[in-house]
């Protein structure tokens, strides 16, 4: 990462109000649990350094995602993107489905 981590972690800290954005954990810079940046979408996946891509997570959710890209829909976070469509049942008769 280019740049001071600390200084970013510090700018993204207070814009993500002290907060996990994956957990909701309140976090501190300096103890447990302690704030960390995390890549929205993971380096590895083509993702920048800028801050607009970063993140604060608590060293868990950090760890656990990994380079693992999460969509969080509602209170649901899912590891994979929902499909773009979603197979039906098509009636080919009276009372049969396919």
């Amino acid at each position: 990462m280019s740049g001071d981590y600390r200084v970013w972690r510090n700018f993204v800290f207070l814009r993500d109000g002290g907060r996990c954005q994956l957990c909701s954990k309140i976090l501190h810079l300096e103890n447990t649990p302690r704030a960390t940046l995390d890549h929205i979408i993971p380096r590895v996946a083509g993702g920048s350094d800028h801050h607009t891509n970063l993140q604060l997570a608590c060293q868990e959710c950090n760890e656990a995602k990994g380079a693992v890209q999460f969509i969080a829909i509602g209170a649901v976070v899912m590891e994979e993107t929902p499909p773009a469509v979603i197979p039906r049942k098509v009636m080919v008769g009276p009372h049969q489905y396919v």
